[in-house]
């Protein structure tokens, strides 16, 4: 799908232009673009010609154009109809929108027209108000320029470079590019979906708590869990703990539910697809960010920082505060460890001595980050303005949804563990952070204490930072069992047994793997060093400023990695050519031992060419081209000491896909491989 729509756009550029100009036009169009998503669509088009579809210089321009053209036909409508505007519909059935664009422009004066382009439906409503005031037109145009300048570059630039870090991940694996997409539209909708619930809760928050308040009136059963909780003149103590109890009850009878319900059968089904799916994600990268932020999101790094957050109020005598603070640590860490005497789950098949948790449902480390970061956040924001709040619970909600993946994606725990700790842990911060709210007064230490918990996560997290790389990745990988064969089995047809192209997520047949190879990575190098061939330095993030720029050769740009399996190359080695091109050779391990050479694993990968690519006219990086046969004539020659036996490829996947043949190579110089 988005290969079609992208071979489209530069098959047909003007005309993708020209809806990019109407996108934009109606989207500022009066009344008209409350209904236009003109922001996401443009985005969205400027993520497809981040990699190269479109040209950036004039996607810009006919936004910027598009932006001041709608502006300008919404300033002439109510410059020319003034107030008889209000009585013409649409926009009679949205009189309310039209009051807050007056009361915006009486208070912004001509400062609105700017502001109001990232000010939401207002920003369709503006320029009408501005006309119908009479505001000077030339003061307008000039504003309403600047405006849509602004405005289309916001909304594109970012575009163009997410189009063109999608367009690189791609070259490295395509499982990158899905988890990049996965990170854009977590963060989007936690912003979103946050900021929408407290814009529905905090305008009726007092109605809601008065309402309950009635309701524990008429039930008097159920008047200790609501007063103790919403009531400032009812003790709390004993309200939580029987809230405490009910949660703990509560979730036992759940899980036994649940699993009668599936027959008794653990993990569930939706639990192992889960698994299996964030295993088919993993890469060498994220494992080193998520691998990070678990270590960094556990017991032991968790309950010393609460300790000193708790001193620290203890400190600072808000002895109610803490009181609070011990009440919600507490729960998060003995109800799981209560419930896991009664419920036992089955644990991953990733399994390592460092892993020393429980598993347990609900997971402990779930239930006690979701507490830490989200009581944190409820204390911190007491004395914050309503309008803002939104900030901090966004963050937070961003957070989690990360360590809620880490636990997932890593193979650590399994969803429900991982979510029955989340969701448990949640229940409590609400009923804990209620009660906080409705019987402590508000406090304005919220820079001391947000300052001692950074430096508290930071000191106890310095470990993990150092945990991370290949051995400790390793800790969190399932190592499949390694299969032996003889060198005449792999010879002579088990060598069809391996993947005939790089494991990936998308574009499975864009690059394939010709060469397999038996022998010591060391005595290849060797060989090749002496043929012309050179290391390419391992890849650093770093390294990625060297791409803003277009006047190095091509040896040296960093060449980018890829990675087949959930696997790093092992090997990575180019030959320069001429025109900026150069043919690469990538190595990656396999599970597959020799008999008699166990050390050393069957090694799978291919030789491209590649050359210097064009993003967006600004970045540049080498590409993979589609030729991977000349690159393989030009390796078999040389490796002329090599035993070497070239196998043409049966048949292809599909018609569209590229199809060389495999090459099969022997380190050891002699006739017969059977020897």
């Amino acid at each position: 799908m988005v290969e079609t729509l992208t071979t489209w756009i530069i098959e047909h550029q003007n005309l993708a232009l020209l809806l990019i100009f109407l996108v934009a036009f109606l989207e500022s169009l009066a009344v008209v673009g409350i209904f236009v998503p003109g922001a996401s669509i443009l985005f969205g088009a400027a993520t497809l010609g981040g990699s190269g579809a479109l040209p950036i210089i004039p996607t810009l321009v006919v936004a910027t154009l598009g932006a001041f053209g709608g502006d300008a036909v919404s300033y002439w409508l109510g410059y020319h109809y003034r107030d008889h505007i209000k009585k013409m519909w649409p926009i009679t059935r949205y009189p309310n929108l039209m009051a807050e664009g007056e009361k915006f422009f009486q208070k912004h004066g001509g400062k609105s027209i700017l502001f109001g382009r990232f000010a939401g439906p207002l920003r369709a409503i503006i320029p009408v108000v501005a006309g119908m005031a009479g505001m000077n037109y030339v003061r307008f145009t000039l504003i309403n320029f600047s405006s849509a300048v602004a405005w289309s570059a916001t909304v594109l630039l970012p575009g163009f470079l997410f189009g063109a870090s999608l367009e690189i991940a791609s070259e490295i694996g395509g499982r990158l590019v899905v988890l990049l997409v996965i990170t854009v539209v977590v963060i989007w909708l936690c912003f979103y979906l946050v900021r929408r619930v407290l814009m529905f809760l905090q305008p009726r928050a007092n109605q809601i708590i008065l309402r309950l308040l009635a309701f524990s009136q008429r039930y008097p059963r159920v008047r200790i869990l609501i007063s103790s909780v919403v009531d400032p003149d009812q003790p709390e103590i004993k309200g939580l703990f029987t809230w405490a109890l009910l949660l703990i009850v509560s979730t036992t009878l759940f899980f036994i539910l649940l699993t009668e319900a599936l027959g008794g059968i653990l993990p569930t089904a939706w639990d192992q697809s889960i698994y299996y799916d964030m295993q088919s994600l993993r890469i060498p990268w994220a494992d080193d960010i998520f691998i990070f932020l678990l270590q960094s999101t556990t017991l032991r790094v968790l309950l010393p920082c609460s300790g000193i957050v708790l001193l620290y109020l203890l400190i600072r005598r808000q002895w109610f505060t803490a009181a609070h603070w011990l009440a919600a640590l507490a729960f998060a860490v003995l109800a799981p460890l209560l419930l896991s005497l009664v419920i036992q789950f089955p644990s991953t098949p990733i399994k390592s001595a460092v892993l020393n948790e429980f598993t347990a449902f609900p997971n402990i480390n779930s239930s006690i980050s979701m507490v830490f970061f989200g009581f944190l956040t409820v204390i911190i924001t007491r004395h914050w303005p309503s309008k803002w709040r939104y900030l901090p619970y966004s963050a937070l909600s961003i957070l989690l949804t990360a360590v809620f993946f880490a636990r997932i994606y890593l193979g650590i725990n399994w969803f429900t563990e991982v979510a029955g700790g989340f969701m448990l842990g949640f229940i409590w911060v609400m009923i804990v952070g209620i009660a906080y709210r409705r019987h402590i007064k508000p406090s304005n230490d919220w820079r001391g204490l947000s300052l001692t918990v950074c430096l508290s996560l930071a000191l106890f997290s310095i470990p993990s930072l150092t945990n991370t790389g290949e051995k400790d990745q390793a800790l969190y990988t399932f190592t499949p069992k390694q299969v032996e064969l003889s060198l005449s089995t792999w010879w002579e047809n088990q060598w069809d047994s391996l993947p005939a192209y790089r494991v990936d997520i998308i574009g499975q047949h864009r690059h394939p793997l010709t060469i397999q190879y038996q022998g010591e990575l060391s005595r290849l190098a060797t060989v090749l060093h002496q043929q012309g061939w050179r290391e390419s330095h391992a890849f650093e993030w770093k390294d990625t400023l060297l791409w803003f720029g277009g006047a190095l050769k091509l040896e040296q740009f960093p060449i980018l990695p890829q990675v087949h399996n959930g696997k790093r190359n092992a090997l990575s080695l180019y030959y320069s050519l001429p025109n900026q091109t150069a043919w690469v050779l990538r190595l990656w391990s396999t599970d597959i031992r020799i008999e008699g050479d166990k050390s050393t694993p069957l090694w799978v990968g291919n030789v491209s060419k590649i050359s210097v690519k064009h993003v967006a006219s600004w970045l540049f990086y080498p590409s993979t081209e589609k030729d991977f046969n000349s690159p393989l004539t030009a390796l078999k020659d040389h490796l002329r000491d090599f035993n070497i036996k070239e196998i043409p490829r049966k048949n292809a996947p599909t018609k569209k896909v590229y199809a060389p043949p495999i090459l099969l190579l022997i380190s050891v110089p002699v006739t017969n491989p059977e020897k």
